[in-house]
């Protein structure tokens, strides 16, 4: 009778494991379930030929953009301005060969040849592109 009660701990031990394994399964299928009818629930709205064809265009617009932003940005990191002297204040900076030069509309110009806030600009724009530019590759998603 004692074999039979051991196999019979054996039978309930060997039992509960396998209910409490089965738990985590069952709820896995559960989760599994929902989400996939989440998934099939939302039926969009599907974009006919004219709206897709602006989505495409749109994105296009936004790759051209950012791709531009990319050639200002390799450009104005190519430049090469040395820097002799760190002291913006000072009056004796000599000119090295670096001009800036702005023009308006009505064609008037501002140039500037410090090349210590010539470097400064250069990294001002510089930052304002590139920022600009991951603004932009953050907009393109499809939808």
């Amino acid at each position: 009778m004692e074999t039979k009660t051991k196999t019979s701990a054996k039978s309930k031990v060997d039992k509960a494991p396998t209910a409490k394994a089965e738990t985590p399964k069952m709820k896995l299928l559960n989760t599994a379930k929902i989400e996939e009818a989440q998934v099939i629930e939302p039926k969009g709205h599907k974009p006919n030929l004219e709206e897709t064809s602006k989505i495409i265009s749109s994105l296009h617009d936004k790759i051209k953009h950012v791709t531009r932003l990319g050639f200002y940005i390799e450009r104005l990191e190519e430049f090469e301005i040395e820097q002799k002297d760190e002291d913006l204040l000072k009056q004796d900076h000599y000119y090295q060969g670096c001009v800036l030069t702005i023009k308006d509309d009505k064609r008037r110009e501002f140039e500037l040849k410090n090349p210590v806030l010539i470097g400064k600009v250069i990294e001002f724009l510089g930052g304002l592109l590139q920022n600009r530019r991951s603004e932009i590759e953050a907009e393109i998603i499809l939808p």
